[in-house]
């Protein structure tokens, strides 16, 4: 038995008529409906596809992306493009999930093994002072772990975490404290680096406080698609300083054959690549053609990039306003 948990966020929950109509559409069925108009467990058979799903229900209950929130049980999660998962048993619960599909011809796939070359991700975050911070590599797919359909898959995990290795073009930063951490919490960092989480912070972002001189590197990590939960970005975080930043739905991805770590500090892009927009819809498609580069039918929510592209503005947004000013909330998920 599978189970899917619904939550009002901007709207009351839809009546179980709704509900089971949007399940049955999307080839499941409704064992049991349990709970009220702010939260109602639905219990179902059958294999369901959970964007599908969720779609069905804006579309049945005339609702919108982010008038409720959605955790599912019994989920499977594709690492890689090689078939493998993991997998959530009824009972737990499984954060909210973002894909995207990757489709290349089988001429491209073998190019790219024969060639050497890996897929690369990053992921984009939006801070209120930006200055020093810059994006890493968050994942890396090196073959064969790509084949002509690739889902990246991830889900919404994070950690904070602090480090003392300097911010440099190239260089690799590594993590030497970091912890589980949600949105409007704050890692409290002493002066070993270790720090304690609290709530309470800033609304749709994670913050890092300096309670002491000690400079350090600081940053969130997620749960990528290579299974890892890595860093995603590295902003210096002075004596009594606060970093406030905000994960966005935002990927970017490229092939290259630059042998590049995660963790790596990248500036410049080493291959074309596509920025892949999901803060109003969690799963998206594109196409890779190893000569002609990517396509996703050209509609408003990916661009593509060049190599050598500065990736810097593009990852590392500045909040609304000034410096200081109110992060944005740029994800499906509430807080």
């Amino acid at each position: 038995m599978s189970f899917v948990v619904i939550e009002k966020n901007q709207a009351s929950v839809p009546s179980n008529q709704d509900i089971t109509k949007a399940m049955t559409e999307s080839g499941g069925t409704v064992t049991s409906v349990q709970g009220t108009n702010a939260s109602k467990r639905v219990d179902y058979t059958g294999t369901v596809n959970h964007t599908i799903f969720e779609n069905n229900l804006i579309q049945v209950a005339k609702g919108k992306r982010t008038s409720w929130n959605f955790t599912w049980a019994d989920a499977k999660v594709s690492v890689n493009g090689n078939g493998s998962s993991a997998v959530l048993r009824p009972g737990q619960v499984g954060a909210t999930e973002y894909e995207i599909d990757i489709t290349m011809s089988s001429d491209t796939v073998t190019q790219l093994h024969d060639d050497g070359y890996a897929l690369y991700g990053f992921k984009a975050v939006q801070a209120a002072a930006g200055g020093g911070a810059r994006p890493l590599v968050w994942f890396s797919l090196p073959s064969p772990h790509y084949s002509a359909l690739t889902q990246v898959i991830w889900s919404v995990q994070y950690q904070a975490y602090t480090s003392i290795s300097s911010i440099i073009p190239k260089g690799r930063v590594e993590a030497s404290f970091s912890t589980d951490i949600d949105l409007d919490q704050t890692l409290n960092v002493t002066a070993t680096g270790e720090g304690d989480v609290t709530d309470g912070g800033a609304m749709q972002a994670i913050s890092i406080f300096n309670t002491q001189s000690t400079p350090f590197t600081c940053g969130i990590s997620q749960q990528a698609a290579d299974g890892k939960t890595n860093p995603m970005c590295a902003f210096p975080l002075h004596g009594g300083g606060l970093d406030i930043i905000a994960p966005i739905e935002k990927v970017l991805l490229m092939f290259s054959t630059l042998p590049v770590n995660t963790g790596t500090v990248i500036e410049q892009a080493y291959g074309p690549g596509v920025l892949v927009d999901l803060t109003s819809l969690n799963q998206r498609a594109v196409s890779y053609d190893i000569d002609k580069g990517w396509s996703w039918g050209g509609f408003s929510w990916a661009q593509s990039l060049p190599a050598n592209a500065d990736l810097v503005p593009l990852l590392i947004e500045p909040a609304a306003g000034s410096a200081g000013g109110v992060v944005q909330p740029r994800s499906l998920v509430a807080s």
